[in-house]
């Protein structure tokens, strides 16, 4: 199902989007990896299912459960349903163990769409599942999505596209202090350390994939 869905949206998506992609080859062909990626737009998802070639599993707001591609793509096993502002352990462990049968699980750090095309702070979640696992972590950049969607529904009757580059990094793993890696993560701080990590071991890598205006404090 997971491939008829992506099939369907590449085919849809052909009409209106000009993806560009470089290092496809950096993604691990077998065995778990955290994708993790700059999210400035809806249409960052889309962009993610069409160039991952492998099928993954996303971390998606609560708020979106009902809308039609998100049924179907949850139907199909690839979808995380995470409620934003909360410590939602039931999600976090979903992924922990997505990620434990050797399957690709994609987040965004910052949690959310960022107000601008700069990168925002990341959130505690992506270490935490990178540290826990010890699985490879490959960033992926995003550039130009910034309002496509807008831009997408306001030129559904010209010939335009929209051209979008996008940048697989080479895979890296994370450096974290053992007493952190067997903390309770309701522990005071634990959640900062890990946010930490985040910030200074996740975010430069995708930093690293994009323009200069849009590194952000990174």
């Amino acid at each position: 199902m997971y491939k008829i869905l992506v099939c369907i949206l590449g085919l849809l998506s052909r009409l209106k989007l000009d993806i560009k992609t470089e290092g496809q080859r950096n993604l691990p062909t077998e065995g778990p990896v955290l994708i993790i990626f700059n999210h400035n737009d809806f249409l960052d998802t889309v962009v993610m299912l069409l160039e991952i070639q492998r099928k993954m599993a996303a971390f998606v707001a609560y708020e979106y459960r009902y809308n039609p591609a998100v049924i179907l793509f949850n139907a199909a096993g690839s979808v995380i349903l995470v409620r934003r502002g909360q410590s939602d352990q039931e999600a976090l462990a979903k992924g922990l163990l997505h990620l434990s049968h050797g399957g690709v699980l994609t987040v965004a750090p910052e949690g959310t769409r960022g107000p601008s095309k700069k990168m925002g702070k990341g959130k505690y979640g992506p270490a935490f599942l990178a540290g826990k696992t010890g699985c490879p972590i490959v960033p992926v950049g995003i550039n130009n999505t910034y309002n496509g969607f807008k831009w997408l529904f306001g030129s559904l009757l010209t010939n335009e596209k929209l051209s979008i580059a996008v940048t697989i990094g080479l895979p890296f793993f994370l450096t974290v202090d053992d007493n952190l890696l067997h903390a309770d993560l309701d522990e005071t701080g634990v959640k900062d350390a890990w946010q930490s990590v985040t910030n200074t071991q996740l975010m430069p890598k995708i930093a690293q994939l994009l323009p200069a205006e849009m590194h952000g404090e990174f």
